[in-house]
């Protein structure tokens, strides 16, 4: 059976396997790592910080993490654990308020997480198999939605776990799915370098960046139709009908932003058409638009009042402020 889980306004964490500059791009014999740390260990809290707040239900945290509730207003996470760029750890949790993390004692290690919510969308696209989640590329992993230390076997770890935040597998329906650069998904992702120190830390603050951008279409002095928007292939095409294209806003993340200052922009290539309500399809053209990140870019497209072209394109900023999570 296939499904979608429509994520999850609670938060994903899903873990970058990799360090930025350093990736360990090598294919692991099948199955999974090369093999398991075997050294000392602790257990330490997570707290997370930054453009992600996540608050400890006030129902309290009797449930465990496994059987918490799914649903379009909870969260994932997903949370990968690296000593020497090989996996400690790796897995992907429905909740934070109630998991300890265990980490590797006196030595230095890294942690990334990604938490992912649907956004505009439906959220990551996942199969069932034998009662367990089989998400798709690029987490590409089957899932009992907790951390798991295995090498071998169904919930192995693997190098290759979340080496990108691109091309996520996206639910287009209750069946079929889309693949693209930028993922219509609310994303955020947060990384820890810890140190042989970190033995007496009893919780680490891990620092979550959104890398989301938002797009907003305002047709103006329209007679009706339909307004196709087509990202070159980078993103999803949408099709929206003159009279309610206003109403909503356009959620997706890119990888760059990890890492791309706050100053500089992403490029994406926008092309718009016009279908006009007789059929006749007017191509206003492509052009880049350079969206920021965590910023809601408005695109307002003005028809001249006699109905006759081209058009006039105005666009215009928008900040978000910072989202708060409850999990439940």
């Amino acid at each position: 059976m296939k499904k979608h889980l429509t994520f999850i306004a609670g938060a994903m964490i899903l873990a970058s396997a990799f360090y930025a500059c350093k990736k360990n791009d090598q294919p692991t014999a099948p199955g999974g790592s090369e093999k398991a740390w075997t050294g000392e260990t602790q257990t330490v809290k997570l707290n997370i910080t930054g453009d992600l707040v996540v608050m400890e239900s006030p129902l309290g945290g009797a449930r465990k993490s496994a059987n918490a509730r799914i649903n379009s207003d909870s969260v994932l996470y997903a949370v990968d654990v690296r000593v020497n760029y090989a996996p400690f750890s790796q897995g992907i949790l429905k909740r934070l308020d109630t998991v300890s993390l265990e980490i590797p004692k006196g030595v230095p290690y890294t942690i990334q997480i990604a938490a992912i919510k649907p956004g505009s969308g439906l959220g990551l696209y996942s199969r069932d198999t034998a009662n367990l989640t089989k998400f798709e590329y690029p987490i590409e992993r089957l899932t009992n939605f907790t951390m798991t230390k295995d090498t071998y076997g169904p919930f192995a770890m693997t190098n290759r776990f979340m080496d990108t935040l691109n091309y996520f597998t996206v639910a287009r329906d209750s069946s079929g799915y889309d693949r693209f650069r930028y993922s219509e998904l609310d994303l955020f992702w947060g990384q820890y370098y810890g140190s042989a120190a970190d033995s007496a830390k009893s919780s680490i603050n891990i620092n979550m960046r959104r890398l989301t951008f938002g797009v907003k279409f305002e047709p103006v002095n329209f007679p009706g139709g339909t307004l196709i928007v087509d990202y070159s292939g980078q993103a999803a095409p949408r099709y929206l009908p003159v009279t309610t294209a206003n109403q909503k806003q356009y959620l997706f993340s890119s990888d760059r932003f990890k890492f791309l200052p706050d100053s500089l922009t992403e490029t994406v290539y926008l092309q718009l058409l016009w279908r006009s309500p007789d059929g006749t399809l007017n191509n206003f053209g492509t052009k880049p638009l350079n969206v920021k990140r965590n910023t809601l870019t408005t695109v307002r497209i003005t028809a001249p009042s006699n109905s006759s072209l081209p058009v006039s394109l105005n666009i215009f900023e928008q900040s978000w402020k910072k989202d708060t999570v409850v999990v439940w």
